[in-house]
């Protein structure tokens, strides 16, 4: 029997703008114990991976840690390695950015640990056939993908083994395959079950096979169960036990350390087509594409051939996100405008703080939904519109005087310019050809979008459980395989939304619709669908500072409305005023409720008032408060947005905002004009 070269490889990474208990926890429950763990078995050799954000997080308040780490890393038996400072997925963001993230994160390794990493940590596998020409301008040789990247390019299973070699206009990278089967069965399984695995890869070797594990840190500990199940019921002691005791054929390795006793000898070549892993190509399918999925692996699984047949499915790649979720698309686009404006920034130490902070709202979290919350979790969105609002004040080379400033440009690349107005406290970003909306309004004193919120969407796994009752979890289950809750109470507050969620966004609704009715979009619109109402523009600016004039005519179910609404914004004023002229061009009276829906950044209950002309938002956690004006009475209606999301261990409702809907009873004869008049106040919370 020949050996087996065993690579053992952990990424740690908590996102940027998480929260400081889960940091805390995610310390002491797994980064901290794993490290004492191999302080007491100098034996193990590991590849390690912290993300920036989690260096950073250490740095501040866990020095010592790095110096514990420092000392294995000086005994060879820890090897580090690099990556995105901020784990940003590198194809998502332009080259500059990426090439810049990895040069930072070398030269902090070489600061503080004295090496300089030889390879990095793919964020979420996620590849593309452009990487080893970035990575290998940084002075990177290797990285770590998925065994199904492989297989994608046309590799049978049997082929799959030890590492290759690929290219890049000329620019090599070395790839170590990483076999789904471990990535299940570590932490999970009973040790043996690895060892047997192990065991007939190096009868199969000839002369010295390599076989890769690498996956998130967070499951020696963090994962549900899982700190139970390693340390207090000793999971991870008989798998180190078992190493050790199979150490006569069974080697435990670094990555560099297996380039380096293969110096001189050929690698075999591949080329890898645009992928990930395999649960996130099922994550980013569409719903209905997803569901097909799912039926089907069921069904190859029931026929016991889902083992040999998945290497043949693919599913999504990851930037499907961005088209299953227009508010990724969104924070991505501002992402890379953003980007643009820092590249031209000329004064080098402010050039270096805006960088910074762009770097860290590329933070891949917030970007896309899988298993995790993602997305779904609004203080990370918070925190990302937080750091590139920041950066863009850092990089903005406009003149006290332009303002208000109105700029048309194709932000998110779908052919259509889309209209952003820039006052002193505020930035607006209008979609004209969208329904005339805002899809983001930031507050620039407080560094916060506050639109930021999120569709109610119906996901591929909530027909799953649909009328599902509660499942308990199970230690050293992985996080895929565990039986999650879905309580009673969540699935009678779940609703959908009957399209994208903008704000200034024009609701006809028939005059018996209820608050409940609203609040559950249970509504019957007179509108098909107001999100695909184009509006022309026109922006005229004057002394005190501008005004957009928007106008549209508007079909109904049986008539028409021109609509014009004009927006008029001061170049210095934390306050806004809009005005809507509405003419039934009909040749009947029309009769409905009519308001523009807002969605608001703040943490609130439902609320109803009638005939108010004043209403302050405001909450416990928000920097701001907001108060809305009118100069007639109004309807006002307000509900909590929650979306129905699944997480590591369960189902539950997240916050992501409040649905603001100040409203009139509208009744006009043919050709009669209804005006109204909102003004919004923005304020410092004190």
């Amino acid at each position: 029997m020949g050996a087996t070269r065993f690579i053992l490889a952990l990424h740690n990474h908590q996102p940027v703008g998480n929260f400081e208990n889960v940091f805390r926890e995610a310390f002491e429950k797994c980064y901290d114990p794993f490290l004492k763990f191999l302080e007491e078995h100098p034996f193990l050799t590991v590849s390690l991976h912290y993300s920036g954000c989690l260096l950073d997080w250490l740095e501040a308040r866990e020095k010592q840690f790095l110096r514990r780490l420092k000392r294995l890393i000086h005994k060879n038996q820890v090897e580090i390695l690099s990556g995105g400072y901020y784990e940003p997925i590198l194809p998502l963001i332009p080259e500059r950015d990426a090439a810049g993230q990895i040069r930072y994160m070398n030269r902090y390794l070489a600061r503080h640990f004295g090496r300089d990493p030889q390879g990095f940590w793919l964020t979420e596998r996620v590849w593309e056939p452009k990487l080893p020409r970035i990575a290998a301008q940084a002075g990177l040789k290797f990285t770590a993908v998925d065994d199904s990247h492989f297989s994608l390019a046309g590799l049978a299973e049997s082929e799959i083994k030890d590492f290759f070699i690929t290219e890049e206009e000329g620019f090599p990278l070395f790839l170590f395959p990483i076999p789904k089967s471990l990535r299940y069965a570590i932490p999970f399984n009973d040790p043996g079950e690895t060892i047997e695995y192990l065991r007939k890869r190096a009868s199969e070797s000839d002369p010295s096979s390599v076989v890769t594990y690498a996956d998130d840190g967070e499951k020696f500990g963090l994962w549900p169960g899982t700190y139970q199940w390693l340390y207090r019921e000793g999971w991870l002691e008989r798998f180190a036990r078992a190493l050790e005791e199979n150490g006569s054929w069974l080697k435990l390795k670094t990555f560099s350390q297996v380039l380096e006793e293969e110096k001189g000898r050929p690698v075999k070549k591949v080329y890898l087509p645009t992928a990930s892993y395999e649960e996130m190509g099922e994550w980013a399918l569409s719903n209905e594409k997803a569901l097909e999925f799912s039926k089907l692996k069921k069904e190859l699984i029931s026929e016991r051939v889902w083992e040999e047949a998945r290497f043949f499915f693919q599913g999504g790649i990851f930037k499907n996100f961005l088209t299953r979720y227009s508010e990724a698309d969104w924070m991505r686009s501002k992402m890379k405008w953003v980007s643009a404006q820092v590249a031209k920034v000329r004064n080098p130490k402010k050039k270096k703080k805006a960088e910074r902070e762009l770097w860290q709202a590329q933070c891949n979290c917030p970007y896309w939904h899988g298993v995790f919350g993602g997305l779904y979790l609004h203080h990370l969105r918070r925190s990302t519109y937080e750091h590139l609002i920041r950066a863009e004040s850092l990089s903005n080379s406009a003149k006290p005087g332009s303002f208000p400033r109105l700029i048309e440009e194709d932000l998110n690349e779908d052919s259509v310019k889309e209209v952003v107005i820039e006052s002193r406290p505020f930035a607006f970003y209008f979609l004209p050809h969208r329904g005339g909306v805002l899809t983001e309004l930031d507050f620039r004193p407080q560094l916060m979008n506050v639109l930021d919120t999120l569709t109610r969407r119906e996901e591929a796994y909530h027909r799953e459980i649909l009328g599902k009752k509660g499942g308990g979890q199970s230690k050293g289950k992985s996080i895929h395989d565990l039986a999650k809750k879905v309580a009673p109470e969540i699935l009678e507050r779940a609703a959908f939304d009957p399209w994208e969620r903008f704000s200034l966004l024009d609701y006809f609704l028939p005059p018996a619709t209820t608050f409940e009715d609203y609040w559950k979009a249970r509504f019957q619109s007179l509108v098909k669908d107001p999100t695909q109402i184009f509006y022309s523009k026109n922006w005229k600016k004057n002394k005190k500072g501008g005004e957009l004039i928007l106008r549209a005519e508007i079909p109904l179910q049986d008539g028409e409305v021109e609509m014009e609404k004009r927006v008029q914004i001061n170049a210095d004023k934390n306050q806004f005023e809009i005005f809507w002229s509405l003419t039934n061009r009909s040749p009947k009276k029309l009769d409905c409720l009519w308001g523009a829906e807002w969605g608001f950044n703040f943490f609130d209950r439902e609320k109803q008032y009638q005939d108010t002309r004043q209403i302050k938002i405001q909450d416990g956690w928000s920097p701001v408060n907001i108060q809305i004006t009118g100069e007639e009475a109004f309807d006002y209606w307000q509900f909590p947005i929650e979306t129905l999301s699944q997480t590591e261990v369960d189902f539950r409702l997240i916050h992501q905002g409040i649905s603001v809907f100040p409203h009139w009873r509208m009744n006009l004869q043919p050709q009669e004009t209804f005006h109204r008049h909102l003004s919004f106040r923005f304020s410092n919370k004190p």
